[in-house]
Formats: C-alpha cells, sequence, structure tokens
C-alpha cells in the first residue's frame, strides 16, 4: 500500500512541555438555580473574582471552589442580561427591568429611569473601554454612555442609527464602537459611521445578532445563522461547513483555537485559522446540546452557561495546541517520503515524537525516533508534537490516502 504524505504550516515554538489528555469537563449547579435556568452572563474582576448572572435575576459569586448566590440590592427578579468588570470601576450589572447595578469599593449602586438620568430600565448589554467609560445598548431607548456621572443618549433623532431599537454594543474604545440593531450592524469611528446590512452581509434572510465579541483584533459576530468574522473590509463565514446553523456565542482560549456552541448539538472549535476542526458532541462528551453564553477567565478555562447542565468548566489546558510564543530561529524541518509512508525529521534530536488527532486525542508516541510511519491511520490531517531537550515544535502533516 502506498501512502502518500505532505508536511505544511510547519510552526517551531519555544514553549513549555504539554501532554494530550481527555479535556476536563465539570458541571456546577447553582445554589437555588434551577435546571431551565439557562441564560448566563460572566464577568470577572481585577483581583480574580469570577461573577455569573442568569435569566431569573440571580448573581453569583465563585468561592472556594463553588458558586455562592449574591443578592442585588432592590431586585425586583428582572433578567440579568450583561455584566462587565472594569479594573477601577468595579462591576457593572445590566438587567432586563430593573436598570443598572454597579459593585465599586463603596458597595453596590443603582440607577433606574425613575430616580436618575438613565433613559430606560432596559440593558440589553454592557461594554466598559479601557479608560472607563460604559456603553449600554438599551433596546428601543437606543443606545447610551456613562463617564464622569454624565449620561449621554442616541437615538435616531441624535445619531445616525438605522433604526431604534439597539440590542448589542461592543466598545473598543470611547471612539471605537460597534452596534447591532435587528437589521444592521453599525460601526462608529472616529471617521464616521458604517452600516451593514444582516440579510446582505451574510447572505441569508432573517439574520439575527446573537453576540459581538473582539478577537485579536477582529470582530466575531455570532448569529442564528452561523459565526462570521469581519477582516479588514472583507466579511468570512467562519462556520460554512455547518450550514445554517443557530451559534450563539464564540470564545477564544487559546491564540489558536475559537470555541463556539451549535444549538442543539455539542460544542465545536477551531484551530489555526479554520484549518483545525474538533467537535464535543451532546451523546458522548457530557457537554449539553443547548449551551447560551461561554467565557475565558484569567487562568485561560472555558466557562458554558447551558440547558439542563447548569455551568460547565471546561479545562484545555493539557491539550496538545499550538502555542504562539515567540518562534526560534533553527526550524525543524519534516521530510515525508510517499512510497514508504514514513516522515524523515531533522533539526534537532526529538526526544519524543507523538501524533495528535484532531481532537487533541494522542494516537501514537515514538522515543528517539528519525522517523516516523502513519500507515496505520486514515487520511488526514495530524499533528505532530515534538520535544526537544530545550525546544517544542508543531508540524501539522497531511496524509493524501
Amino acid at each position: 500500500m502506498k501512502t502518500s504524505l505532505l508536511a505544511t504550516a510547519m510552526l517551531v515554538f519555544a514553549s513549555l512541555p504539554l501532554t494530550a489528555q481527555t479535556l476536563e469537563i465539570t458541571h456546577y449547579q447553582p445554589p437555588n438555580a434551577p435546571d431551565s435556568a439557562w441564560q448566563y452572563v460572566f464577568a470577572q474582576e481585577k483581583d480574580g473574582r469570577l461573577w455569573a448572572g442568569n435569566e431569573l435575576g440571580q448573581l453569583f459569586q465563585w468561592r472556594n471552589l463553588e458558586w455562592e448566590e449574591e443578592a442585588l440590592p432592590n431586585a425586583g427578579g428582572a433578567p440579568i442580561t450583561s455584566m462587565v468588570a472594569h479594573e477601577e470601576k468595579g462591576l457593572w450589572v445590566g438587567t432586563l427591568g430593573d436598570g443598572l447595578y454597579r459593585k465599586g469599593a463603596q458597595g453596590w449602586e443603582h440607577w433606574q429611569s425613575g430616580t436618575s438620568a438613565l433613559p430606560s430600565d432596559t440593558v440589553w448589554q454592557c461594554s466598559a473601554t479601557p479608560a472607563g467609560g460604559l456603553w449600554l445598548a438599551q433596546g428601543a431607548a437606543g443606545f447610551s454612555h456613562f463617564s464622569g456621572g454624565t449620561w449621554t443618549h442616541f437615538t435616531p433623532a441624535n445619531a445616525p442609527l438605522p433604526e431604534a431599537h439597539v440590542e448589542h454594543v461592543l466598545a473598543l474604545s470611547e471612539e471605537r464602537l460597534w452596534l447591532a440593531t435587528p437589521h444592521y450592524l453599525v460601526y462608529w469611528g472616529t471617521d464616521g459611521w458604517e452600516w451593514y446590512e444582516l440579510d446582505a452581509y451574510s447572505g441569508f434572510e432573517g439574520t439575527q445578532v446573537l453576540q459581538l465579541r473582539w478577537l485579536d483584533e477582529q470582530l466575531y459576530v455570532a448569529t442564528n445563522k452561523g459565526l462570521f468574522r469581519h477582516r479588514g473590509e472583507t466579511w468570512e463565514w467562519c462556520t460554512e461547513a455547518l450550514g445554517e446553523e443557530v451559534t450563539p456565542d464564540v470564545a477564544k482560549t487559546r491564540a489558536t483555537t475559537l470555541w463556539f456552541p451549535e444549538e442543539g448539538y455539542g460544542l465545536h472549535s477551531i484551530w489555526d485559522e479554520m484549518e483545525w476542526w474538533s467537535y464535543l458532541g451532546a451523546s458522548t462528551n457530557g457537554v449539553p446540546r443547548f449551551t447560551h453564553t461561554l467565557f475565558v477567565d484569567a487562568t485561560g478555562r472555558l466557562w458554558m452557561g447551558t440547558k439542563e447542565g447548569g455551568l460547565i468548566l471546561l479545562n484545555d489546558r493539557q491539550l496538545v495546541l499550538v502555542n504562539t510564543a515567540e518562534a526560534l530561529e533553527e526550524a525543524a524541518i519534516a521530510y515525508p517520503n510517499p512510497t514508504a509512508g514514513t516522515v524523515h525529521l531533522s533539526g534537532a534530536l526529538w526526544e519524543t515524537v507523538t501524533l495528535v488527532g484532531r481532537a487533541g486525542e494522542v494516537l501514537q508516541t515514538w522515543v528517539n525516533a528519525e522517523a516516523i510511519s502513519l500507515e496505520p491511520y486514515p487520511a488526514g490531517k495530524y499533528l505532530l508534537h515534538l520535544q526537544g531537550r530545550d525546544k517544542v515544535a508543531y508540524v501539522v502533516v497531511l496524509k493524501v490516502n
């Protein structure tokens, strides 16, 4: 049997040794939260305090390896729709009917439309800037900005909004802002305003924005038609292989790993610029079929707000993934032998060579090998993890047949 091999996208990085293991999935059910609660939102303060809130108006803090409930003052049980933490301003909590809360050094503060300049008690999303300003998406009331104790409100009457209802806001700075309305994506920057009609940019009728995320200087838009990315002047459909599937959120745990849920089916990840896919199916991996929100904490762990699964902690820190540390000048090279079905290695004496599958699973390990064989394995992409005495290399290998 002849085997054709092609070594591609060879990457070498200075890194600590990594070991491929099964993903660690831990379920937590917050106190007094029913299984039906699953629209969780998350935030983490500078001191490490992690918070979660849900559509029942319940607020929880992560303490001593468990979730503990904390009551919002004067709360009427309105859904908690968004939270964001700022290192100086504290924790902001937006609700759908109880207005806006902030927990700072002096305790809780509360803004409502009847007792403050807040134009509406409806807060769909909060977004804080590094300078300390806060932006709010406020549904039919448009969007608002709070800074230095002053509120400024924006509607089609005083801003070139294509429609009044604003559901999402993502502030990159005080001068750069992304907004989502029912039918448009809107960018507001120093050069003015830009509108993107949702159906036109996605190519699908009835596209609805579910979440906006800014990852690696790029805008990701999670929608009911899949995941899209804005790069430069172009839009990319990241999940084209899945078709028009509901994608509620997207998160990034490593420089090369995107995670996103597919409603009703489980959780996906994409590695290396859309080249590597893995899938955590709901039936075999302990991941519920429905996930509403993703959040990456300060330690790099992925939290998931799920239906009938509570809060799930997914720890992938022990997976073999490409680590984008500083590249070494000396490159290791893999030489495929299409006749023998082997890969010859040079550039260093590699103490171990590990063959890794698309889901991060270890398939085989060789010790002090100068050549390896992929003959027992089916066609597809594989990752070679090469461990030397003072460096680690990663080589993507494509087995053609």
